[in-house]
């Protein structure tokens, strides 16, 4: 059984001219990690409140464990009982210690529970030594890790962390990855992160979901998703991609019976960590350079193969080019698009 079942999930906010959520399904099972993706404004907050009950669908249903989720109108008080969600802001008790926004949560249970649940969360997060401080005296990934252990305070069934590393400079966000990734691990818990950034879902997620306009256009593990982006907008969202219909390439291939298996209606994706620079008898294509873009561990190369077909093509920072290039692609790691 799922632990979280998500079906045909759909929100509408008065006024608004297209839905915020619509027709969303996909399951996870205890333990998994979800990255949920997408640009601002394409549903993603909507979402994660609707798996938080903090609001109600218009249509569809969120299961937890196999019942229904009850949402405000049901409920005097919004919110599951077994799921807990980490805030951008934190939202922590400002004028009290760490210790005690953690015992919060548990202020239903007995001092016996309180006390040990203390000391596991306290070790998981790693936070034991910080546990006399006050919130104002904690560093931006402190204090993220302080939210999280307050969420799994209480032993949640599902875990929703809303763009959790969107507060932080370039060397905390590496190292907070690394310390959230650890501690949703070993807690157990099932987790839906939301984030803008393709790098944090990939690198974290056992499943990546893309949300565009409301719907989400494909779930899948990682390195499917890149490898086998369901259509361009996908392709596109994960990096440096090709995406080019077959019809405009067979014109100009220099060897045309490699494009057969695709059919001339299709649109491939071709990253641009698939195509090299090549000698003449080597080579599918011929080009010529438009521009260089130096990325630190790699260069971007823009190259023309025709009017209106203009590639990406990655190489190492120190490559120059010529006046006109040959390319070969791998064809084995082309994927076909759906749309």
């Amino acid at each position: 059984m799922s632990l979280l079942s998500v079906r045909r999930l759909s929100k509408t906010y008065p006024g608004q001219n297209r839905p915020a959520v619509e027709d969303v399904s996909f399951s996870l099972r205890k333990g998994e990690v979800f990255g949920l993706v997408g640009e601002s404004g394409s549903g993603k907050s909507t979402l994660l409140r609707l798996l938080a009950g903090l609001d109600d669908p218009d249509g569809g249903l969120v299961r937890i464990s196999g019942k229904p989720m009850a949402g405000p109108k049901d409920r005097l008080v919004p919110g599951h009982p077994d799921v807990r969600l980490v805030h951008q802001d934190f939202r922590l008790l400002p004028n009290v210690r760490v210790e005690e926004n953690i015992t919060y949560a548990l202020r239903g249970y007995d001092a016996a529970y309180r006390e040990a649940r203390l000391n596991a969360v306290l070790q998981l997060c790693d936070l034991q030594v910080l546990r006399h401080q006050m919130p104002r005296q904690l560093s931006g990934g402190e204090a993220q890790r302080v939210a999280l252990a307050c969420a799994l305070a209480d032993e949640p069934a599902l875990l929703l962390l809303d763009e959790p590393f969107s507060n932080l400079d370039p060397l905390r966000r590496i190292r907070l990855k690394r310390d959230l990734a650890g501690i949703v691990r070993r807690s157990g818990t099932t987790a839906v992160f939301v984030t803008h950034d393709t790098a944090d879902a990939l690198s974290l997620s056992d499943k990546v979901g893309v949300l565009h306009q409301g719907r989400l256009l494909q779930t899948a593990p990682p390195h499917e998703i890149y490898n086998r982006p369901a259509t361009g907008y996908v392709a596109a969202f994960f990096g440096h991609a090709n995406v080019t219909l077959v019809s405009s390439l067979q014109k100009i291939a220099r060897r045309p019976g490699v494009l057969s298996r695709f059919g001339l209606s299709a649109s491939l994706c071709v990253r641009a960590e698939h195509v090299r620079f090549c000698k003449p008898p080597e080579a599918d294509f011929a080009a010529r350079p438009l521009a260089t873009h130096y990325l630190g561990a790699y260069s971007l190369h823009e190259v023309r193969l025709a009017p209106g077909v203009v590639w990406q093509v990655s190489a190492p920072p120190d490559f120059g080019l010529p006046k006109s290039v040959f390319l070969q692609v791998d064809w084995e790691k082309v994927s076909g698009l759906a749309g």
